[in-house]
This record gives structure tokens, C-alpha cells and sequence, in this order.
């Protein structure tokens, strides 16, 4: 009979659910940053209250762990000649690249035109250029699986880029499947329902922002890409945000796709302090509502008037017993600052 066990691990304050099943570990990530142990959380950091999760069901985690392994398999066999690009060469050009500047313009599309602005109906949730991105490592007696959500972006005269949080591949770095010597891994990049394919490499990160920029293969695709905006929005915006049909809590659970509104909540800068846009304060943090669902870090905030993409999601944190939990992004514009300026 199956066993499934739900540890919570914090890493600076912050908190993630991870399911241990036959030597596999897969995070289903809702909060910003976290290292992968594993062992009981260390009970010295405080244990955000989050809302309590529904149990899953072992057949749409067989279905679901069997979808994505079929297709890192898949990829290795026709990766022979170029096998695909392993996670220790992804995390060294994510330490190598930190901070990088990519020598290419990003257009501000604070106001889309129409035939930009994505068609936010519910769906698949590989579609509405969504993206779900896999981090695999596998010795061929366990897997390892660490999911997230991201975005594709069009910097000008180059190929589109995938967005994406960082924490996730902050987590599979110290997965001991990557000291063996016959494991194989690759970050996967499912674009849409039929459609996936491996990152190319890690173009740019900025660790402190938990964002990480990935290129996309040559091969003749052509993704869809989300208008981002460079200014901040103010505080109440109304925001579209996805998350799983009633009932369904996690990606593990459905992949199906639903947008709910939302709302922004306010800003943070680095030290934790309330901030105001209009004003020199720092907008290193966006706090929005409801919180996020697990699986969406690295998912698009949009700005329901506009269209455009003002946030990327990173998790949600417990603010105080009486604010309660929020959800936690970067503010897109954020993603400006590794391209040269218009």
C-alpha cells in the first residue's frame, strides 16, 4: 500500500510542502525559497499557519509523476547525439549568470493592444501562455521531482525566454540523486497540452528577486508570450491570477486551469517594510490576495483592466496572526533590470 507523508520544511521563515513516495520526493511549492531536506523542519523558525491541505489521491499522482517521467524518458532517447542540458549545468549558470544583463531591449506593454492581451478563459493549464516547468533528476531506481509554474516573455530580435521562480531549482540542488553518477537530469519545459521540450540554458538570474530566465530550443515552436509592464500598480488593482477548479488544490490534482480575481495588497521592500508606489521607497516585494495555490510559483500576476503581467508569483508568507497569510511576488518590473533599456 502507498504511503505518502507531508513534511513541511521552512527556510527563512518561509515554508513548502514536499510528499515522499517510494524514494520519490516532488515539491509542490507555494512559498518563495526553499532547500530540500530531508528530515523534519527545524523547529526553531515559527510555523506560518497555512491553510490546511486536502489529502491526494495516489491514482492522479500516479497519473500526473507518470506524465512527466514518460516525457524525461522520451527526451533522453532522442537526446542521444545532443542529450538535453543536465541540472548541475543549469545550476551553474544559474551562479554564473546571476545579475547577468542580457543584450536585448524588453518592450514595456503596461497597455497592450488587444491582440496582446491574453485570452484569460479557463482551460488547460498549459495554455494562456502558461507553462509548466519540471525539474527532473532520476538514477533510474528514483526520481526526484521538483514542479513550477512560468511564463514566456518576447525580448526584441531574439528568440522568446521563459520566466520562471528560482527557488525551485534552490531545492533540487541538493537533491543526493545529483551525486550519482547514473543519474541523468533535465529541466522540462511542458508549453501546452501535447507540446514540451528541455530549457536551452539559464540566460540570466537574480537570486534575491527568485527569478530565474531560461532559453528555449531552436526547434521551430512558437509560444505564446505574456505583455509585461514595467510599472508598478497601485495598491487595491484588481489582478487575475490562476489556480484549480473548486475543490482541487494542487497540480498534482488537476491540470486543469481556472483564473480568479484578485487583488493587490500592498508592497515590501528587502528589509520586510511597508512600501508605496508613486514614492522612492523599493518595491522588492508584491503582496497580493487570495494566496496562491501549490504549484504556481513562478505563475503570472495580470492586471485585469490592462492585460498586462505585473507580478511574478514566488508564494505566500504569514504576515502577523491578524493579517494572516498573503501571497508573495515580485513586481514584473523587476524582470527589466537584466535587459538593456528602451
Amino acid at each position: 500500500m502507498m504511503t505518502i507523508n507531508w513534511i513541511l520544511h521552512q527556510s527563512k521563515g518561509l515554508a513548502y510542502l514536499a510528499y515522499m513516495r517510494h524514494g520519490r520526493s516532488l515539491a509542490t511549492i507555494a512559498p518563495n525559497v526553499g532547500r530540500i531536506k530531508n528530515a523534519v523542519a527545524d523547529s526553531t523558525f515559527p510555523t506560518p499557519q497555512q491553510p490546511p491541505m486536502k489529502p491526494v489521491a495516489k491514482e492522479s499522482i500516479h497519473a500526473f509523476d507518470a506524465e512527466i517521467m514518460q516525457a524525461f524518458s522520451l527526451l533522453h532517447i532522442k537526446g542521444v547525439e545532443k542529450p538535453p542540458v543536465s541540472l548541475p549545468s543549469l545550476l551553474r549558470q544559474y551562479d554564473d549568470n546571476a545579475g547577468r544583463a542580457i543584450r536585448a531591449k524588453l518592450l514595456n506593454e503596461s497597455a497592450p493592444s488587444l491582440s496582446r492581451r491574453p485570452p484569460l478563459a479557463n482551460g488547460s493549464f498549459r495554455s494562456n501562455g502558461l507553462t509548466l516547468v519540471a525539474h527532473v533528476v532520476s538514477d533510474g531506481q528514483e526520481d526526484e521531482i521538483a514542479l513550477a509554474s512560468g511564463f514566456f516573455i518576447q525580448p526584441k530580435g531574439m528568440r522568446p525566454m521563459l520566466v520562471s521562480c528560482a527557488h525551485t531549482l534552490e531545492q533540487i540542488r541538493h537533491s543526493p540523486l545529483l551525486d550519482s553518477a547514473q543519474s541523468k537530469s533535465c529541466t522540462i519545459i511542458f508549453s501546452s497540452d501535447t507540446d514540451y521540450f528541455t530549457a536551452g540554458e539559464i540566460t540570466a538570474s537574480l537570486p534575491s528577486s527568485d527569478i530565474a530566465i531560461f532559453s528555449i530550443p531552436e526547434e521551430p515552436i512558437t509560444p505564446y508570450t505574456l505583455p509585461v509592464s514595467m510599472y508598478p500598480v497601485p495598491i487595491d488593482t484588481s489582478i487575475m491570477m490562476p489556480t484549480f477548479p473548486h475543490g482541487k488544490t494542487t497540480l498534482l490534482e488537476s491540470t486543469r486551469l481556472e483564473w480568479t480575481k484578485g487583488k493587490v495588497w500592498g508592497y515590501r521592500d528587502f528589509s520586510g517594510r511597508a512600501a508605496e508606489p508613486g514614492s522612492y521607497d523599493s518595491l522588492n516585494h508584491l503582496l497580493f490576495m487570495p494566496p496562491p495555490v501549490p504549484g504556481m510559483s513562478g505563475a503570472p500576476l495580470i492586471e485585469e483592466t490592462s492585460g498586462a503581467v505585473i507580478g511574478i508569483v514566488t508564494g505566500s508568507r504569514m504576515l502577523s496572526r491578524v493579517e494572516g497569510v498573503r501571497g508573495w511576488a515580485t513586481p514584473s518590473e523587476t524582470i527589466f533590470e537584466v535587459f538593456d533599456l528602451l
